[in-house]
């Protein structure tokens, strides 16, 4: 170290100050605090900027939780390969439970790249698993392993083996890293809608369109109905839709006619027996 200078030490380079300089004067907010040194400085700047690398961008901050897929979809005779995409940093979870399903057995045909968890134990993944049952599974993308014979491709093929009541399900999915943005963090298998069953079509209950006819011509004569009434109308559009072959309950339904007024037309052209003729 060259002689006249002072050794360089801790305690001598925190009490160090440089003088401000003649050409760029301090300004009054800092010259006013005495003892401030240049590494607080240094310092606040970095606390400053922490939320500004900490705000998740717009994509990242609007990715939908979950995803929903048919039981039909991936499973039975009409089902599809469906691809499961992982992330890095970005697992996605397989979750069973609206199916009221439990996960028996797991296959991944390659582990090099990606690890399957449960819920629970499973075979084909816990060595010692005697009762096997899981309800979701999690899929974790890792840096690729060197797994010998197991050959190097971009995707591989997930088996899930379920149970219920009724028996045993399979479920088959293709499971690709992917490098873009999550679009998803959980994947869920919910049963197919049951469809209401149709009411059959009940066959015309003895009516006769003869009778109704004579019964709607009778009301006419006897000023009981008008030509230029809407029940007249809504009569007369009634026999053409039965002449043509329509159901008496369909052909009742659009044209406006409650069965109680046709089964009093039929009675009306039946004999000869007079009465009101209103829809009740």
């Amino acid at each position: 170290m060259p002689s006249g200078h002072a050794p360089l030490t801790s305690s001598s380079m925190k009490e160090y100050s440089p003088p401000a300089s003649s050409a760029s004067p301090a300004s009054p907010a800092l010259s006013n605090q005495k003892g401030l040194k240049p590494y607080r400085l240094s310092l606040w700047g970095i606390v400053v900027s922490i939320p500004v690398l900490v705000t998740l961008s717009p994509a990242i901050a609007s990715i939908p939780i979950v995803k929903t897929i048919k039981q039909s979809q991936v499973s039975g005779k009409d089902g599809k390969l469906h691809t499961i995409n992982v992330w890095r940093g970005h697992g996605v979870s397989l979750s069973f439970y609206k199916l009221k399903e439990t996960i028996k057995r797991v296959w991944i045909d390659d582990p090099s790249k990606v690890l399957v968890d449960s819920d629970g134990c499973l075979q084909g993944i816990d060595n010692d698993c005697e009762s096997s049952g899981a309800g979701l599974l999690h899929l974790r993308r890792i840096n690729q392993l060197d797994i010998k014979g197991i050959p190097k491709t971009q995707a591989t093929h997930l088996t899930v083996i379920t149970e219920s009541r009724t028996g045993r399900n399979s479920y088959h999915f293709r499971v690709f890293p992917a490098n873009d943005n999550p679009k998803y963090s959980q994947i869920t298998i919910v049963p197919d809608a049951k469809s209401k069953p149709l009411k059959p079509i009940q066959k015309n209950p003895d009516i006769n369109v003869k009778y109704i006819g004579q019964g709607i011509d009778k009301a006419l004569r006897n000023g009981l109905v008008a030509r230029d009434d809407e029940l007249y109308k809504r009569v007369h559009n009634l026999l053409q839709a039965l002449r043509r072959g329509e159901n008496l309950q369909l052909a009742a339904f659009k044209s406006g006619v409650s069965m109680r007024l046709i089964r009093k037309l039929q009675k009306l052209g039946r004999n000869s027996t007079t009465f009101p003729i209103t829809q009740r």
